[in-house]
C-alpha cells in the first residue's frame, strides 16, 4: 500500500471531504518513533535525536464494516513532528469532525477543534482531544471503496 502525501490545502480539504470529515472513525493504534527515519547505522539515541528523523503514526477504523465485512482503515503518518496528543474523555469515543490545516509548524490534523489565528501561527497548548502537527503528512488506507478510493 503506497503512501500519499498531502502537499497543499486543496488536497487536505479533498481528503477530509472524501473521508466524511472522519465522522464515526475510531483510533485503533498510534505509535511514535524518534529514530524512524534515522540512518540505520546510527543505533544510539544519544546525539541522534533530531526532529527530522521522528515519526508519529495514527491508525483509524471506520465504525461500520463494509458490505464484504471488512473494516475501512486509514493510516496517517506524520514526519518531523512538532507536537501530538490524544485523550479519550467522551462517550462514545468515535471522532466527530476532523480537519487538516497548514500552520506555522507544519500540517495540523485536529479532531473537533478549530485553530485560532494565533494558534495557526504557533500551535501550542491545543485543547483538541486528538491532534498531530508535523512538517509532512502522509496517508494510506484499505477497504475504502465506500469513500471513493479503491
Amino acid at each position: 500500500m503506497a503512501w500519499n502525501e498531502i502537499t497543499d490545502d486543496a488536497e487536505a480539504k479533498q481528503f477530509i471531504k472524501r473521508m466524511g470529515g472522519f465522522h464515526n472513525w475510531y483510533v485503533i493504534d498510534m505509535h511514535y518513533d524518534p529514530l524512524a527515519r534515522a540512518d540505520k547505522a546510527e543505533t544510539a539515541l544519544e546525539g541522534h535525536y533530531y526532529t527530522d528523523t521522528d515519526e508519529f503514526s495514527l491508525k483509524l477504523r471506520f465504525g461500520p464494516q463494509d458490505k464484504s465485512g471488512n473494516w475501512p482503515e486509514i493510516e496517517l503518518r506524520f514526519d518531523e513532528v512538532a507536537t501530538a496528543g490524544f485523550s479519550n474523555f467522551e462517550e462514545p469515543d468515535s471522532l466527530k469532525k476532523c480537519s487538516i490545516e497548514k500552520t506555522g509548524c507544519g500540517w495540523a490534523f485536529l479532531s473537533d477543534y478549530t485553530l485560532s489565528a494565533e494558534e495557526r501561527e504557533s500551535p501550542t497548548g491545543l485543547k483538541s482531544n486528538l491532534f498531530a502537527i508535523a512538517n509532512h503528512l502522509y496517508w494510506r488506507g484499505e477497504n475504502l471503496e465506500q469513500f471513493g478510493q479503491a
